[in-house]
């Protein structure tokens, strides 16, 4: 946030000298700009001070013409709500959105739908600030807090992961024992692949969960969430505290971020284990509601705590407001929830009584479910061929020679390099029609790589990497997430060489 650079006599000269009214000085000293809509004509008039924070010199004075101020990846959103909001409520209005032309600037909207005597929406009023400052020192503190979380989590962690590995060692050395039973090796074998994939879903959950990535909303059914979130929450919460879930019958379709909705629960269970350290029940609850003529999906979760007075239960949610003692976490939970949850569309609510447990509310918009065709599994076919030469290129040995391994079983040539300069030099010496390219090499990264070959000739490149689920430099090549099963692989691979 940027401060107005002089002190409060130079100001109050200035208002005096260009006719300020008490209202406009309040204005400028807060660093806002105001905007007034008329709904019936769709007239925007903004301040001056509203052109400077979104660095534009020209406005078309009509919502259409502000929403295309909006970054492309938050635009339906503020869209939406607006809508809403002028149809059905509820009269107050705010939300938090990047510019088109910087998606490092944050901007803060707030404002207030006057309506007729027919309730009709008739004008808005607001205010924007710059909060982009802000939004950088609560990243970092929610950094932080991410980091005392996991920190938390490890123990549970390890724990489940030395599971899981035990399940693995010992079905795999049943499986030699059994290489002369094929019934019983597939019995064995399928209970390496289900141990692997708890495995690989308990990585991605803790990836998705200490992420920076910005939001990248997505259609899910937020039961799902919820079930497969309470493994990691009882380990959070610890053995003193019991966790009760009440799901809703029908499925509850929302629009956000996965790995955010999961990032509240985490907040809300250890706000919520921090008032029970004698013990007590943690209950999560998932239901459809109407309120205001709209629908939500209501996620419920309520403890039996000490509680909270209603001085402290007002400020809850304030940034950098908390009751912990030092040493004791950030105490941004209830912040940053209530920050994805309002960026989402939804609502955050608290009701808590001194003594007698605190219950948090949240709700999202209830949306359409996905298109079912979209995401079907490809009806099985009969095993095609391959052709062409492919780079397999991954500084993990194992990794590497499955890869291989699964390539070659499809009919491929394939060649291999454990770095980047092998591979480029591999590139240089011979026809390549694919790179299969891990992101993390040693020296140059996957990215660098492919760059450096496509100095030299055009070559088509598949990035992998386990570090995240989509790819990490946004860029126009395909991205496939570890882990991957061999299928996955040869249908990608197959995919890229019948376009070309």
């Amino acid at each position: 946030m940027s401060f107005v650079p002089f002190g409060y006599s130079r100001l109050v000269g200035k208002a005096q000298e260009n006719g300020w009214t008490l209202e406009h000085l309040a204005l400028v000293s807060a660093d806002l700009g105001a905007w007034d809509w008329d709904i019936p004509t769709n007239r925007v008039v903004w301040s001056d001070h509203v052109y400077e924070q979104y660095r534009t010199n020209t406005f078309g004075g009509t919502v259409e013409a502000f929403v295309e101020l909006v970054h492309p990846l938050d635009r339906d959103r503020v869209a939406a709500q607006l809508a809403q909001v002028v149809a059905v409520g509820p009269d107050e209005w705010s939300i938090e959105h990047r510019l088109a032309s910087d998606d490092e600037v944050w901007l803060f909207c707030r404002g207030r739908v006057f309506r007729d005597d027919e309730g009709r929406g008739v004008r808005m009023a607001g205010v924007v600030q710059d909060i982009t400052e802000r939004r950088a020192i609560e990243e970092a503190l929610r950094q932080s807090q991410k980091l005392e979380a996991i920190g938390r989590l490890a123990g549970g962690v390890a724990h489940d992961f030395n599971n899981l590995l035990t399940a693995i060692l010992s079905f795999a050395s049943l499986g030699r024992r059994h290489a002369h039973s094929p019934a019983t090796l597939l019995q064995d074998l399928d209970e390496i692949t289900s141990a692997s994939e708890r495995a690989a879903a308990l990585t991605r959950q803790l990836l998705a969960f200490g992420r920076r990535d910005s939001s990248r909303p997505v259609v899910f059914d937020a039961r799902e969430r919820v079930s497969e979130s309470v493994r990691m929450l009882s380990r959070m919460v610890g053995e003193h505290v019991s966790i009760k879930v009440h799901q809703a019958d029908t499925p509850c379709w929302v629009k956000m971020d996965a790995g955010q909705l999961e990032q509240v629960l985490v907040n809300l269970a250890v706000n919520a284990r921090d008032a029970m350290r004698a013990g007590g029940s943690l209950e999560l609850a998932l239901e459809h509601v109407v309120r205001e003529g709209a629908r939500w999906v209501q996620l419920r979760v309520s403890d039996t705590g000490t509680g909270m007075d209603e001085a402290t239960r007002l400020r809850a949610i304030e940034p950098y407001f908390t009751t912990k003692p030092l040493h004791e976490g950030t105490g941004l939970g209830l912040a940053t929830s209530h920050g994805i949850v309002t960026n989402a569309g939804g609502t955050l609510c608290i009701e808590s009584e001194l003594g007698r447990g605190t219950s948090v509310f949240v709700r999202l918009p209830l949306v359409d479910a996905p298109n079912s065709e979209a995401h079907a599994p490809a009806p099985p076919s009969a095993p095609i061929v391959g052709r062409g030469r492919l780079l397999v290129v991954e500084d993990d040995p194992s990794v590497r020679n499955a890869a291989v391994h699964v390539l070659r079983a499809s009919g491929y040539d394939v060649v291999a390099a454990a770095n980047g300069e092998d591979a480029i030099h591999i590139a240089r010496t011979q026809p390549i029609d694919l790179v299969v390219c891990d992101v993390v090499l040693p020296g140059r990264d996957g990215f660098e790589v492919i760059a450096a070959m496509r100095r030299e000739a055009p070559i088509k490149a598949l990035f992998v990497s386990g570090y995240t689920g989509e790819n990490p430099r946004h860029s126009d090549d395909p991205f496939l997430a570890k882990p991957y099963t061999p299928d996955v692989l040869d249908a990608r691979v197959r995919e890229l060489l019948a376009a070309r």
